[in-house]
């Protein structure tokens, strides 16, 4: 068996060569193993819209929570204040020794408000026009029972508990039927009570 060989030869590459094959491998390594660039002008308006829509879906629920607790603190206000006004009517209508006017939107009674043994004019009215408040006038201070009054009615009846007709005499009427309305914004809200006189 024969074996032939062939001398090879082999060339290194010159300083210059070298260190060029080398510099273009690290660029190549360098950009294999990175593979950033920046974001394009469509993508950032994507990215943008898809923010904006974020939060506007957010400020709608946002918004709809606050109306609905809104409308719920209004409606408890309204129904505080007009229950307050017609509990404190109905009170004092209780204790009424006199009785001087009745009309629908004007009651004027008389009673101890001080216990000085001397009875004092206490006067319920309202101006009859939606908004305007139901006050109180008594010893020369006028104090609001309701801010804003839709409607009130005063209904008087009388010791069989029969409707009086307006104008009343006064002496007839035994008890008082309240019917007060306040409004506030689209909060509407009714309350009624009937009250004695029971010292008349």
């Amino acid at each position: 068996m024969h074996f032939a060989c062939r001398n090879l030869s082999f060339r290194a590459p010159s300083n210059g060569g070298a260190r060029n094959l080398i510099k273009r491998r690290s660029l190549t390594s360098f950009e294999m193993t990175t593979g950033q660039r920046g974001l394009t002008l469509l993508e950032l308006l994507i990215a943008v819209m898809m923010m904006a829509a974020l939060i506007t879906a957010l400020w709608a629920v946002y918004k709809a929570n606050f109306d609905a607790f809104y409308s719920q603190v209004t409606r408890s206000n309204i129904k505080g204040e007009t229950g307050r006004a017609v509990a404190t009517m109905a009170n004092e209508i209780r204790q009424a020794a006199s009785l001087s006017t009745a009309t629908a939107t004007n009651l004027i009674i008389a009673y101890d408000t001080d216990g000085d043994g001397d009875d004092d004019s206490v006067q319920f009215t309202w101006a009859g026009a939606s908004g305007n408040p139901l006050n109180r006038v008594s010893g020369g201070a006028t104090t609001p029972l309701v801010s804003a009054v839709s409607s009130l009615a005063f209904s008087y009846y009388d010791s069989s508990n029969t409707l009086l007709t307006l104008p009343v005499t006064l002496s007839q009427v035994k008890s008082v039927l309240i019917t007060l309305t306040s409004t506030s914004g689209d909060e509407t809200f009714t309350v009624r009570s009937q009250a004695s006189l029971r010292n008349l």
